[in-house]
C-alpha cells in the first residue's frame, strides 16, 4: 500500500485558516462521508499505485459557508470578493463577467481527492488527448470512468484557495490545470496559481503546452 497523500485537510483546520463556519447539518454530513471516501473505490486503487505515491490532496469541498455572520455561496465571485489578495490580476475574471460559472457555480459537499499538480502524461496534450488520458487511468485502476474527471473552474480556485491559506502552498505555480468549465464548446479555461496569485485564462480546446495539463479527481 502506498501513501498516496501529498497532504490532507481537516475540516477544523478549513474552517480556522478561512476564517468562516459551516452549518451543523454540513459539519455532520462531512464527518459521516469522511471514513467512506478514505475507503472508496479510487482511494483503495490508487494505494496500490506506486505512480499515484505523494501526489493527491484530500481536500473538503464545500457548497456555502458562513462569513462574518452571513451565509454565503461558495462561488469564484464571492471567493474573488473574501479572498482578493490570493488573486493575481481582476481582469482575468471580469471577460467573464456574469458567466454562470462565476456567478452561480459551487463545489458539490464533498471530499475531493485531487492531484496537487497535473499528470505528467497529461502534458503537452491538448483537451480532447487529455480526457482520453483520463478514460485510460481509470482503466488503469479499474474504477468507473464516471469516478474520476476534471475539476470544475471552481473546484479548482477553491481548492488552490484552501491550499494556499490552510498548508501555505502555492500549487500550480509552475503549471496549468486545464478545467472543464467553458465560455464555449471550443474553449476551456485554465488555472494556476504563479508568484503574482491566482490566475484563469481561456484557451482553444485544439491547444496544447509542456505546462497545461490536467489534475485527476477522484
Amino acid at each position: 500500500s502506498f501513501n498516496i497523500y501529498a497532504d490532507k485537510i481537516s475540516v477544523k483546520d478549513l474552517l480556522s485558516n478561512l476564517n468562516i463556519k459551516l452549518p451543523q447539518q454540513d459539519l455532520d454530513r462531512l464527518s459521516t462521508e469522511l471514513p467512506n471516501k478514505l475507503q472508496s473505490k479510487s482511494v483503495v486503487a490508487l494505494q496500490s499505485s506506486p505512480e499515484a505515491e505523494g501526489k493527491y490532496a484530500l481536500i473538503p469541498r464545500i457548497p456555502r459557508f458562513i462569513f462574518e455572520g452571513q451565509m454565503i455561496p461558495c462561488t469564484i465571485k464571492n471567493l474573488v470578493r473574501i479572498y482578493i489578495k490570493l488573486f493575481g490580476d481582476i481582469k482575468d475574471l471580469t471577460r467573464f463577467k456574469g458567466q454562470a460559472f462565476i456567478v452561480n457555480e459551487t463545489p458539490k459537499m464533498e471530499w475531493a481527492l485531487v492531484a496537487v499538480d497535473p499528470a505528467t502524461d497529461s502534458l503537452k496534450k491538448n483537451f480532447m488527448n487529455q480526457n482520453q488520458y483520463l478514460r485510460q487511468l481509470a482503466n488503469a485502476t479499474k474504477v468507473p470512468s464516471h469516478l474520476l474527471r476534471r475539476r470544475t473552474l471552481v473546484e479548482g480556485v477553491y481548492d488552490l484557495i484552501v491550499g494556499a491559506l490552510v498548508l501555505d502552498e502555492t500549487w500550480l505555480n509552475n503549471t496549468l490545470d486545464w478545467t472543464s468549465s467553458g465560455t464555449s464548446p471550443s474553449e476551456f479555461i485554465c488555472i494556476s496559481q504563479p508568484a503574482e496569485g491566482i490566475r484563469i485564462r481561456n484557451l482553444p480546446r485544439t491547444q496544447s503546452h509542456q505546462a497545461l495539463g490536467v489534475c485527476p479527481n477522484w
